[in-house]
């Protein structure tokens, strides 16, 4: 069919940045929270905004076990794309919100759907690795992961302050 089977070194980097989105989602948003509280006309020293990050990180939990269950029953990539979608659907919901409530309840969204990606890239990095190669994909995926929280705040920061809160939850569809 003429496709080409994708090679090791972009199979790992494929996982890095499947698997970093979620923490992108955490820490795009950070530099935000004073943009979200004004408005949404919550006080300046206002904490509900934190309940962004707290609703995000519970959808997140709560949809780990179901996107691991799942994969292993119909397969990595269709439920891969599953939860790709519910993060896009999340992320631009997000981005539109009408009201603080609702962007909570998009942010939970957001939360169930990326979970998958990170659930998945580690059951795809145990189906085709194993023992040292394994570890050596696992610490590239992991420092990436690691990487990516330094750098989002100072691209959310930036996108807020040139444009706004919204597009800095946009970036990240």
């Amino acid at each position: 069919d003429g496709r080409r089977a994708i090679g090791g070194r972009e199979l790992i980097d494929l996982l890095a940045m499947t698997m970093s989105i979620s923490a992108l989602a955490v820490s795009i948003m950070l530099p935000a929270f004073g943009d979200i509280r004004a408005e949404f006309g919550l006080a300046e020293d206002s904490t509900a905004v934190a309940g962004l990050v707290t609703t995000f990180l519970l959808g997140m939990a709560v949809s780990q076990v179901v996107f691991g269950v799942l994969s292993d029953r119909f397969g990595r990539k269709p439920i891969i794309y599953g939860g790709l979608v519910i993060y896009v659907v999340g992320a631009a919901a997000s981005a539109l919100a009408p009201s603080f409530v609702w962007l909570l309840v998009a942010r939970f969204l957001w939360g169930l759907g990326a979970a998958c990606p990170r659930v998945v890239t580690l059951s795809v990095l145990r189906d085709t690795y194993e023992g040292e190669r394994m570890a050596r994909a696992m610490s590239f995926i992991m420092a990436i992961f690691i990487l990516v929280p330094i750098v989002a705040p100072s691209i959310g920061a930036a996108l807020t302050e040139w444009i706004s809160w919204r597009a800095a939850f946009g970036f990240t569809v």
